[in-house]
Parts: C-alpha cells; structure tokens; sequence
C-alpha cells in the first residue's frame, strides 16, 4: 500500500486507555512465546513474518497521535526479529510503538512476540503467534499444519470481521458507579539500574487441573485464588489487624467472544 493510502484505525473501548496511562516504570506489552524442539532460524523467520502479517493488517500497525487522539496506522513492511536483549516484556517506548506497536524476538529454540497493550489481546496475539508459527515450520520443515485451532490462512484476504470494534455493536448501558476502596499492593525491592527478576515454576496441568476439579471450579477460578489466598498471607503478615487491611483485587481479562458473535483480532 502507498504512503499516501495507509490504513489506519481507530483505538476501540479497551484501547483507549494505555496511551495515556503510560508511565516510566510500567510494562506496556504482553508476551507470548513458543518453543520449539529445533534452534530457530532467524533468516526463516523474518521471512515468515514478513509473509504472514500480511494476513493481519489490524496487528501490522503503528501508534500515531492525531490533534484529539491516538490511532493506528498501518505498516508497510515488517519489523526486523530480534535477539532476546532484556528481561520479558521490556517497556515499549514511545519512539518504539511509533514504528512498529509489536516486535518478534528469538532465543536459542523459542520465538517470542510482544504486543503493545492497545494492539490486540490474548486471543488476536495466540492467533497471530500460531498462525506464524505454523508459516515458519511450513518455510522450515515444508510441513502444512491445517487451517484450525487458531491457525490462519496466510494467503487468503483478511475478513473485514477480524477489523469490527465489537464494543460499538454490544453497548450496552451501565449505572454501577465507577468508585470503589483502595486495594493492597505489594510492595518489593527495587533492583539497581531497573534490573528486573523473573521466577518460572512449571506445574504438571494434569494434577492441577484434578486440584481444580475437586473444588468444582475452572483452572483460572483456581490458580487467581491460590493468588489471592497468598498475597492475603503477605498481608496478614505486615498488618496483623484485620479492622486495618485493604481488599485484595486481581483484574482478569476475559475473552467476551465466547459470550458474543465477534471474529475481531
């Protein structure tokens, strides 16, 4: 597409709001990775990413700040994949997201990408990182992995579903006021050089999802009150007095998909 004729959208409901709440020391992407059973071929992947984000032109985008409010605008070549060079989801800064609001990095087997918040969500950036997933093994191994399961058709025309602010279609109204009390935090140690810690622990799913099941609730209901449960604890032992502790709140995405006809990316 010509310089002159770049597609651009506007931030829908949920988007709106991480433009303007970017601060220093916040994390303004999510991440998700994959890894494989093979060392990545980065001149293979570049090339599969420059192939399959033509199949998603409402995540090959920019942010760019008009006179009243922040839009996207469409790029028209891919970013270039990049070696793992921090800590996961490394703030994008405003000089980044103004190129290119996602990157596509590597390490050793995995392959990473990173969304700004205002891009896509959980469900558009899986989409995305299956369907590139499987151009790259297709590049790599000539193995075709089916159209399904979140996996996209690389050539065929974007559905203009997949651009629909499905918020404007299912407003609704709302009269529950807004204000609420103050919840806990955790305070940490600050690191030298805003150095930042990662902990991984990998659980068998199997027995975690038995744990779930005795206690009849899903696998996220589970874990989010194991959370709450422990950060309670932390709570409890800075401020014994219950009469002086704040309520403990965890927000939680929710794919509204499942309960309205929406194909949106």
């Amino acid at each position: 597409m010509s310089e002159n004729k770049r597609m651009w959208l506007r931030l829908d409901n949920a988007a709106k709001l991480y433009p303007a709440v970017q601060t220093k020391n916040w994390s303004n992407v999510f991440r998700l990775s994959v890894t494989l059973n093979e060392k990545i071929d980065v001149v293979i992947l570049q090339s599969a990413l420059n192939h399959t984000i033509k199949r998603f032109p409402s995540i090959a985008m920019k942010l760019c700040k008009g006179f009243f409010w922040y839009y996207l605008e469409e790029i028209t070549t891919a970013p270039d994949v990049i070696p793992e060079y921090s800590y996961p989801c490394s703030k994008m800064t405003r000089k980044d997201i103004k190129v290119c609001a996602f990157r596509v990095l590597y390490y050793e087997n995995r392959i990473a990408t990173e969304f700004f918040h205002s891009l896509t969500d959980g469900n558009g950036g899986m989409i995305f990182l299956k369907t590139l997933k499987a151009e790259y093994i297709f590049q790599k191994n000539k193995v075709k992995i089916p159209f399904n399961s979140g996996v996209l058709n690389r050539d065929e025309i974007p559905d203009i579903k997949e651009l629909e602010d499905s918020f404007l279609k299912y407003d609704g109204t709302a009269s529950e006021s807004r204000r609420e009390a103050t919840a806990y935090k955790i305070r940490g140690t600050k690191e030298e050089n805003f150095f930042h810690n990662l902990t991984i622990g990998i659980i068998n799913l199997n027995d975690v999802l038995s744990v779930a099941k005795k206690y009849n609730v899903s696998l996220t209901a589970f874990l989010v009150s194991v959370m709450i449960y422990s950060i309670m604890q932390i709570q409890n032992a800075e401020n014994p007095n219950k009469k002086k502790q704040k309520p403990v709140k965890v927000l939680i995405p929710v794919n509204l998909r499942k309960y309205f006809d929406s194909n949106s990316l």
